[in-house]
């Protein structure tokens, strides 16, 4: 299975060099997992530069030496092979393996399947599909998020009520 740990988001300099927006954990992990593989099938050996602010490295792709070898990637999304990804401690999780999740509320009541976790700015926002209707985000962590089980693959979310009418 193939994980999502970042995307391109154009040249840097004449060198090829390029910017990439990482969602690893550390930015500068970004190459620590082996080739990655663009979302168009081409597979990458990459080296982290720098690190910027917002999560962005600056990198280097073997191979590539110019500017006009890396303009055509721009946009393209970096996977890794799942099994790359480090242990985990007890009680963490990868955000990929809670898609398809069920959430439910703490009175038990189905709210919907996980299709997707977002971060923009003030904390972990989980998108949640429920059996009929628009997908409805929700707060994930805090004191919303109560319990996480991958086994049963259902996440316990204290949904306020405004949130799901």
């Amino acid at each position: 299975m193939l994980v999502r740990v970042g995307v391109i988001l154009g040249p840097r300099g004449l060198k090829g060099h390029f910017k990439v927006k990482s969602f690893t954990k550390e930015p500068c992990d970004l190459s620590a997992y082996g080739p990655v593989v663009l979302d168009n099938g081409q597979t990458l050996r990459l080296s982290v530069l720098a690190t910027k602010a917002n999560r962005v490295v600056i990198v280097k792709a073997d191979g590539l030496a110019s500017r006009e070898d890396v303009e055509g990637l721009r946009g393209r999304t970096i996977k890794i092979q799942r099994e790359s990804l480090p242990e985990l401690e007890q009680d963490e999780f990868y955000h990929v393996d809670l898609i398809g999740a069920t959430v439910i509320n703490l009175r038990g009541n189905d709210i919907g399947k996980v299709v997707a976790l977002h971060n923009f700015g003030a904390g972990d926002i989980v998108e949640v599909k429920p059996e009929a209707g628009p997908t409805v985000m929700l707060p994930f962590g805090g004191k919303y998020l109560k319990t996480v089980n991958l086994e049963s693959n259902e996440i316990v979310i204290d949904a306020p009520i405004s949130l799901l009418t």
